[in-house]
């Protein structure tokens, strides 16, 4: 029997066993993970042989490792979202307001700079991975609209992270006076309608859904109007046929926190219900809580120790005073 002969014997054996294994593996679903070396190497589907050379050479020591790299953020955000702005106080002397006088001014001893915090990409993505876990429960949505003198970094990682439309509106927003067709100065005005546009053209047996997103809000209101004159943007467009008629106006607001907190007399989910809006965010802030916050920042506490931390981590209606602690909706 010359060698040629035995060498196509174990071949053709060897064939016919991969060839069983392949009959198996397509047949049956069982994890050989944490079988001896043996099944755990026979048995192991090649896609898994080759996402483990695949991970070698990106310089993970496992398969494991990889997922834990790239798996969609799963943190616990009611510690996450305190840890966060601990890093956003600064003690300083602020006022802000409306510029109305008949409006209420606010006076605080502590900074929340959350836009200057977010000029770092991974603070950004941060931000943006904590925001996203609020609107988690709002389904589909194509578009997210805030303004200019917003934070334009976050907004920016909508488009890039989920592949949706962002909105800005101009800042101080008064119309565009524009010679030619008559709605024009909206397409100038909020930059991205027209991309919207051709997103409903592709999609026009759908609805197209926004939403509004922001870093923080203080009293609201001029945030308020602008979200208000897009919907009413929108509306005059889609009587003019100059936009798709199953575009939505925005019913939602998502922002980390409001940096106010007014207790018993504040008006602004008041106000915003009356609009038809919902704000979804973690809680509202008093100076007792960001200064509990810059003792957080320095090492003097824990964010478990934060007063609403408990009332964040319960399901159901809050348990502290705060009623717009953050719950899973």
């Amino acid at each position: 029997m010359d060698f040629g002969f035995v060498m196509n014997i174990i071949l053709a054996v060897f064939l016919f066993i991969f060839t069983i294994r392949d009959i198996l593996l397509s047949n049956i679903a069982v994890d050989f993970s944490n079988s001896n070396w043996f099944f755990k190497w026979f048995l192991s589907p090649k896609q898994h042989i080759a996402a483990k050379q695949l991970a070698k050479e990106m310089g993970f020591d496992s398969n494991e490792d990889v997922i834990k790299k790239t798996k969609k953020y799963k943190g616990d955000p009611c510690e996450d979202v305190i840890k966060y702005l601990s890093e956003c106080i600064h003690k300083d002397k602020y006022f802000f307001g409306s510029k109305d006088i008949n409006e209420q001014k606010h006076t605080t001893d502590y900074y929340v700079d959350i836009m200057g915090f977010t000029h770092k990409k991974d603070n950004c993505e941060m931000l943006y991975k904590l925001i996203s876990n609020l609107i988690k429960h709002e389904g589909d949505y194509h578009y997210v609209f805030s303004t200019k003198d917003m934070n334009m970094s976050l907004l920016a990682m909508f488009p890039f992270k989920e592949n949706v439309i962002s909105i800005a509106a101009k800042e101080n927003n008064n119309l565009s006076e524009v010679i030619s067709k008559s709605n024009e100065e909206y397409f100038i005005n909020y930059e991205g309608l027209r991309e919207l546009q051709k997103y409903y053209r592709k999609n026009s047996n759908n609805p197209i859904k926004g939403i509004a997103v922001t870093c923080n809000l203080a009293d609201g209101k001029k945030y308020l109007e602008e979200i208000i004159k897009f919907n009413e943007a929108l509306e005059e467009l889609k009587k003019s046929g100059e936009i798709g008629s199953k575009i939505q106006i925005i019913k939602t607001v998502y922002l980390l926190c409001r940096v106010i907190d007014n207790g018993d007399k504040d008006n602004f989910d008041i106000e915003y219900d009356e609009a038809g809006l919902k704000c979804y965010r973690y809680f509202d802030l008093n100076d007792d809580k960001k200064k509990f916050l810059l003792s957080i920042s320095k090492g003097e506490n824990e964010s478990h120790d934060f007063p609403c931390y408990k009332c964040m981590k319960k399901k159901g209606k809050p348990k502290c005073k705060n009623k717009n602690c953050y719950k899973d909706r």
